[in-house]
């Protein structure tokens, strides 16, 4: 295997990432990045809902579901790697099911259908888990040999992840703002993850 494959496939899913948010953003009309959800861009009806989800959500699932195997391989096996990781998955698994279960349009929270259900529960799930599986990653890479400073980026990014999701109110002005915030914190520890497993 290329040694720096795992940094390739988090990069690749970091860069589709922001890809999906500026270009999904710029080509639908009036988007607003600080009050709109991002699944808002491959929703029913969306104007390139098809595009966004299928070029958009799913290879970022991919990417990253990837990257999770190929890093896991490379860490030290313990107890809480392997819950760290599986945490991960589950933040990746609802990118794919945001292609196969879309959010109806808007996004509702209330009255909402079976696609929307779903993609609420897993979405949901994955921002739920997201502060507790970086938090049990920084706690294991401070057993990792050469960790520098692993764990106090995974322990940054769990706080930022804990303050998106503590202001993650689908009535707030600023929802977006802290999903956005969630997902980053998540990107951020996977390219520095990807760049430590590479080495």
């Amino acid at each position: 295997m290329i040694r720096n494959f795992p940094l390739i496939l988090a990069s690749l899913g970091t860069l589709f990432w922001l890809l999906l948010i500026l270009v999904g953003g710029a080509t639908y009309p009036n988007y607003s990045h600080f009050s709109q959800y991002i699944s808002e861009l491959g929703a029913m009806g969306a104007p390139y809902e098809k595009a966004v989800r299928f070029g958009g959500f799913l290879p970022i699932g991919a990417f990253l579901a990837f990257f999770n195997i190929a890093a896991t391989k490379r860490l030290p096996e313990a107890k809480l790697v392997t819950w760290g990781q599986l945490g991960l998955s589950v933040f990746a698994m609802g990118y794919v099911v945001a292609v196969i279960f879309p959010c109806e349009p808007g996004c509702p929270e209330e009255n909402a259908g079976v696609s929307q259900s779903i993609h609420n529960l897993v979405g949901m799930a994955g921002y739920v888990v997201a502060p507790v599986f970086l938090t049990v990653l920084g706690i294991a890479a401070r057993a990792w040999p050469n960790r520098g400073s692993l764990p106090v980026v995974a322990f940054g990014c769990a706080g930022l992840a804990l303050l998106g999701l503590i202001s993650l109110n689908p009535e707030s002005d600023y929802v977006g703002l802290s999903q956005r915030v969630i997902e980053a914190s998540v990107w951020i520890w996977v390219l520095a993850l990807g760049r430590y497993v590479s080495r």
